[in-house]
């Protein structure tokens, strides 16, 4: 015996229904010869006796939950709070909506929740600066940096957030400034090492167990 078929009925086999109760057939015997559930077939069959007519009746339009005015107030709390819940968002500006209403709305203009990119902490002089030394160099070929240095220290922090942060924005923000989590270095340091790098070649992993270095 076949497996019974699942979804909506066609509009053929409502007419088989039909056509088969006619010669009094059984729910059940219908059910089989359809492979469907006994279920779905009494219940398509209740129906047609209320409406006579096997047709669907049309969806009703889905009534709007938000208006623009609520909407565009909801995109600009995302924005302002990117760290807030969903549920917390919610309440705050829409408190008989769903979560689920408050996530389709925002995903609506393409905002959800992502993890936040982590990065280095950075002052505002820190991006300045940045910008400033690449726009020196911008023009020195892979042989001028051949013959430059690079060296960095790396630590190991403890009570580290394994979750991460969350927060609102759309793929294109995901290293706007709010929607960063800048990572600082802990006060106590479990371990340090140290290396560097130059042209094809690096030097040693140095650890390093002093508490603070030059």
């Amino acid at each position: 015996m076949p497996p019974e078929k699942t979804g909506n009925l066609t509009e053929f086999e409502k007419g088989q229904i039909v056509a088969l109760k006619e010669k009094s057939l059984s729910f059940s015997e219908i059910g089989k010869i359809l492979s469907r559930p006994k279920s779905n077939v009494l219940s398509f069959y209740n129906l047609f006796q209320k409406r006579g007519d096997v047709k669907n009746l049309p969806l009703a339009a889905r009534h709007k939950i938000f208006n623009t005015r609520t909407h565009h107030r909801l995109v600009r709390e995302a924005k302002k709070a990117r760290r807030l819940l969903l549920s917390e968002l919610r309440n705050q500006v829409a408190p008989d909506a769903s979560v689920n209403s408050i996530k389709r709305a925002l995903g609506s203009v393409n905002i959800k929740k992502w993890r936040a990119r982590k990065r280095a902490f950075l002052k505002d002089e820190h991006p300045v600066k940045r910008l400033a030394w690449a726009k020196k160099y911008k023009d020195w070929t892979q042989e001028d940096f051949a013959g430059i240095i690079f060296s960095d220290k790396c630590i190991v922090e403890k009570s580290k957030d394994p979750e991460g942060i969350w927060v609102f924005g759309t793929p294109e923000e995901k290293w706007h400034k709010d929607c960063i989590h800048g990572v600082t270095k802990a006060p106590e340091i479990k371990l340090m090492v140290w290396a560097c790098i130059w042209d094809k070649n690096h030097g040693p992993l140095i650890l390093i167990f002093d508490k603070s270095v030059n």
